[in-house]
């Protein structure tokens, strides 16, 4: 599952869009589709929009209703934040006439299959309540985003032959040739419940009760089994944790792009030095990565103060019916 770590991605990012359509369908007609929370250089951001979007974070979460008005505000803050930055992203990308047509578009869906068992792909999509239609419109701006991201802020990134050695030579203890690791995990798309979830672990219950239990990965229905694994299979994030594990530890909770996991490390074996030139892509790729991220933040950040963003604070408050509402769907 994680060997190709950009179809990983594609395939994460697919998932998402498609819990996103799948919450929102289910929700009734809203009367509000007219009304905007807030515009970015003149573009509206509809309430119906942020209603169907808190509502998902509300469901995703489950116990919404134990949030404290503090948390229910931090939670519309952030999501507004994300429509906002969504739509100054989406604006900068029409400024610049991107777009992807549907020979690009098919070409990635023919990728993103590649990452799903026979009839798998299609079976995501039957008896969901959920139009194909709109997850491929959907993916066809995810990728126009991408193509933003490359020409905006991915170009103009370098990583040097000098960085490389010198972060090589600072991290000696991640270059291991034949460590190996066997590895659990639980893995949930809530920070929240992740740390009740790490709780549970640390009072003294069965890690793979648990993770069977409650773990959205795949390996769930193994006790959240990984299996035996050495470094570079697994993405990047998970190596750091995992192979810093003493056996029989539990990590904290780590966030990735997969979502908030806790590893247990159950058995460990130790292996030797590599040379810096049998890693030295691994590492610029490493070092991109980081930068790239960096730069991605600091872009968002920069169009962010360019842009003319109006709040409607009033309607914002308004939005926690949307809770209320939620207590009387259940």
């Amino acid at each position: 599952m994680y060997k190709d770590t950009s179809h990983s991605i594609w395939q994460i990012f697919c998932f998402c869009v498609i819990v996103l359509i799948i919450l929102s369908g289910c929700q009734g007609a809203d009367n509000t589709a007219g009304e905007y929370i807030a515009t970015v250089d003149g573009a509206k951001i509809y309430l119906s929009d942020f209603n169907k979007r808190f509502k998902s974070e509300l469901d995703i979460m489950g116990d919404s209703l134990s949030l404290k008005e503090a948390e229910v505000d931090w939670l519309k803050e952030e999501i507004l934040n994300k429509l906002i930055d969504e739509k100054i992203i989406l604006l900068r990308a029409e400024k610049l006439s991107l777009s992807v047509g549907d020979e690009e578009l098919n070409r990635k869906i023919e990728e993103i299959k590649k990452d799903y068992p026979d009839g798998s792909f299609d079976e995501m999509f039957a008896g969901k309540g959920m139009d194909y239609n709109i997850w491929r419109e959907e993916l066809r701006k995810g990728v126009t985003l991408k193509k933003l991201v490359d020409h905006d802020v991915n170009a103009n990134i370098t990583v040097t032959e000098d960085e490389a050695f010198a972060y090589y030579n600072d991290h000696s203890e991640e270059y291991i040739s034949g460590e190996r690791v066997h590895v659990v995990q639980i893995v949930v798309q809530d920070r929240k419940a992740a740390e009740g979830i790490l709780r549970r672990l640390k009072n003294g219950e069965d890690f793979g009760k648990v993770a069977k239990e409650v773990s959205t990965g795949p390996e769930g229905v193994r006790g959240g089994d990984l299996g035996v694994f050495g470094r570079g299979v697994m993405p990047e994030s998970f190596d750091e944790v995992v192979f810093s594990l003493t056996p029989g530890k539990i990590s904290k909770v780590v966030k990735t792009p997969y979502g908030y996991h806790i590893f247990k490390v159950l058995k460990r074996k130790k292996g030797k030095k590599i040379g810096f030139s049998e890693v030295k892509e691994r590492i610029v790729s490493k070092l991109r990565r980081e930068k790239e991220e960096h730069e991605y933040v600091e872009w968002v950040r920069r169009l962010r103060s360019e842009a003319v963003i109006k709040v409607n604070r009033d309607l914002l408050r308004e939005v926690e019916v949307v809770k209320k509402q939620a207590k009387d769907e259940r």
